[in-house]
């Protein structure tokens, strides 16, 4: 999964790995972004993007990070 700003710029990468098909409901066991880039600079309220890849999908979506 990657995040992404406004601009197109990618904040964060989260590498999950393969995972079974399943529920993954803890932050510990799913995809959770902290609202902080690499560097662990908080990221700022607002609209971002996040895509997620696999093997043959790939999906961008639009969230809300609201502090």
């Amino acid at each position: 999964i990657r995040i992404y700003d406004v601009t197109g710029k990618q904040l964060r990468q989260l590498d999950l790995g393969h995972l079974s098909p399943g529920a993954y409901v803890t932050p510990q066991q799913s995809a959770y972004w902290d609202g902080h880039d690499d560097q662990s600079n908080p990221a700022a309220s607002g609209l971002y993007f996040y895509t997620l890849r696999t093997g043959r999908f790939q999906s961008t979506q639009p969230m809300l990070l609201l502090k």
